[in-house]
C-alpha cells in the first residue's frame, strides 16, 4: 500500500503475508483499516492488528467519519457499524446485496441488488 501525508510524502506500507485489500479507509495516517479475505485489520501507530471480532467475518468495503463512527458492509450481506469500542449489526429490513457504500453525516447509502434489480438503500440515524 501507498500512503501520502499531508505534506504530500508518498510512503510505503507493508501489508500483512496473505493479506487480501478489497477496501481502504483511513481515520488518520496512524489509523487506516484495511478489509478483504479473511484477515479484517487495523494499521494502529505503525502496526497492523488483525480485527478478531465474530460479526466481522469479513468486510468487503469500508467507509467511515471518524475513529469512532465507521461502516462496513460484511460477506453475509449485513452493514456494520464501530462506534470506537465496538462493532454491531445495522438492521435493514431488505434482502439486499450489498456492494458499496458511503457516509456522510446521518445517512448511509448503499447500492447494490436485489435479485435481478439494482438497489439502493438509505438510511437516515437517528439524533439523539
Amino acid at each position: 500500500m501507498l500512503k501520502l501525508d499531508a505534506n504530500k510524502n508518498l510512503s510505503r506500507i507493508e501489508a500483512e503475508s496473505g493479506m487480501h485489500i478489497f477496501s481502504i479507509w483511513g481515520y488518520t495516517n496512524q489509523l487506516i483499516y484495511v478489509v478483504g479475505g479473511e484477515n479484517d485489520a487495523l494499521y494502529k501507530n505503525y502496526k497492523w492488528e488483525i480485527i478478531n471480532d465474530p460479526l466481522v467475518n469479513t468486510l468487503y468495503r469500508i467507509k467511515g467519519q471518524n475513529y469512532n463512527d465507521v461502516f462496513g458492509i460484511s460477506s453475509l450481506g449485513t452493514i456494520l457499524h464501530f462506534n470506537g469500542y465496538n462493532w454491531g449489526s445495522i438492521n435493514v429490513p431488505v434482502e439486499n446485496i450489498f456492494l458499496e457504500l458511503n457516509v456522510k453525516g446521518n445517512v448511509i447509502a448503499s447500492v447494490g441488488w436485489r435479485g435481478e434489480e439494482a438497489a439502493i438503500t438509505i438510511i437516515r440515524r437517528n439524533q439523539g
